[in-house]
């Protein structure tokens, strides 16, 4: 069963048209369309459903999680957020979305944030926000400590491995890390430090379906792909015979 998000439908009901024109039988794949406090609450409290797989932000993750208790059916969540070749940054998804991530930037420009490039929506069709780089950013700020899904990062200095370890892991989330330095022990000693699921080294935005995928934190419970994803779906049963 595939519950889009309400905002995006359209390329989860075009997929469900090309599995039946395959030749995929009926109800091996359902789709269901319509809104998480609905039909998504619905499949997560079902005594009929036994696992569910989630990728949303954290607040409705954590409702999940309750939901599924009723009958302790097996919970993965990702959490925290068509491609173009000719685009490099992809519109907002909605006009909600966009003040959201325009609402931090404007309360940060009021605490004192410099500004280096952005900050600012594109003038343009469709809810686009020119990318944004910040610094002066406290670490007590909400544009620090929060996700805000948008072309928004920012940028703090640090004097030494164990500052830039302590920065990388004074969050609730860890999805993922980067970590850029010619020193190839230096590389890899933190990786094993960064509190996250995925960590890319000299790189970005790395991703083979063959690697688990999966955060630490509140990013997430368990792993979707590799062999680790598979057994999410699967239940152990140990059976002994009288000889």
């Amino acid at each position: 069963m595939v519950k889009p998000a309400e905002e995006t439908p359209v390329t989860a009901f075009v997929l469900d048209q090309i599995l039946r024109e395959a030749g995929v039988p009926e109800g091996v794949v359902n789709l269901v369309l319509g809104y998480g406090h609905t039909a998504g609450a619905a499949i997560s409290a079902h005594p009929d459903v036994d696992k569910v797989a989630f990728t949303g932000s954290t607040e409705v993750g954590k409702l999940i999680v309750q939901a599924a208790s009723g009958n302790l059916k097996k919970v993965t969540l990702e959490l925290g957020g068509p491609e173009d070749e000719g685009a490099h940054i992809g519109p907002l998804i909605s006009r909600k979305q966009l003040n959201r991530v325009m609402g931090y930037v404007d309360e940060g420009r009021q605490e004192g944030v410099e500004v280096v490039t952005g900050g600012h929506r594109l003038d343009r069709k469709g809810y686009f926000v020119h990318p944004t780089v910040l610094t002066n950013v406290s670490t007590d700020a909400r544009l620090y400590r929060e996700e805000i899904f948008g072309p928004v990062v920012a940028v703090l200095p640090f004097d030494d491995e164990d500052e830039a370890i302590a920065l990388a892991n004074d969050t609730t989330y860890g999805l993922a890390g980067a970590v850029y330095t010619q020193n190839g022990a230096r590389a890899h000693r933190l990786a094993k430090r960064i509190e996250a699921g995925t960590i890319t080294l000299n790189c970005q935005l790395v991703f083979d379906h063959q690697m688990p995928f999966g955060g630490y934190k509140q990013s997430g419970w368990g792993r979707e792909f590799g062999k680790d994803g598979i057994e999410m779906y699967l239940q152990t049963k140990s059976v002994y015979n009288q000889l």
